[in-house]
């Protein structure tokens, strides 16, 4: 591709089109860490896990009614329900946990490695 008499496409175009596809065609800009999960800084409560669990968790584990009766709202909650190992065996899909989110694809694998290490770390707030 493309097809004579155009050039062939460059190596470099080659490796922008496949990290494309990686990212699930998506979108029309390129993440160059694709691949790449960055765990050396600090992970936070505040800086990661809430808006995680914001965006991922809380629409079944919210205030009102949470499935299971696993709200997952405050720092406390989050923190109760990881040192328990239920967080991470969980979004893990390890096995004698029930896999979340439910129902939708695993989280990112960077995502739980940012949970491992946020949990590794003594979940700093």
């Amino acid at each position: 591709m493309p097809p004579p008499p155009s050039a062939p496409l460059t190596v470099e175009q080659q490796n922008l089109i496949r990290k494309w596809i990686e990212q699930g065609a998506l979108s029309n800009s390129c993440d160059v860490n694709v691949g790449h999960c960055d765990t050396s800084a600090i992970v936070t409560y505040s800086n990661f896990v809430e808006p995680l669990m914001s965006t991922y968790c809380t629409g079944c584990h919210g205030q009102y009614s949470p499935q299971g009766g696993v709200s997952l709202v405050t720092y406390a909650e989050v923190k109760a329900i990881a040192q328990s190992g239920r967080l991470y065996g969980s979004i893990a899909h390890q096995p004698g946990y029930s896999p979340m989110p439910k129902g939708t694809n695993a989280l990112p694998s960077c995502s739980v490695q940012k949970i491992k290490r946020w949990i590794n770390a003594g979940m700093p707030q």
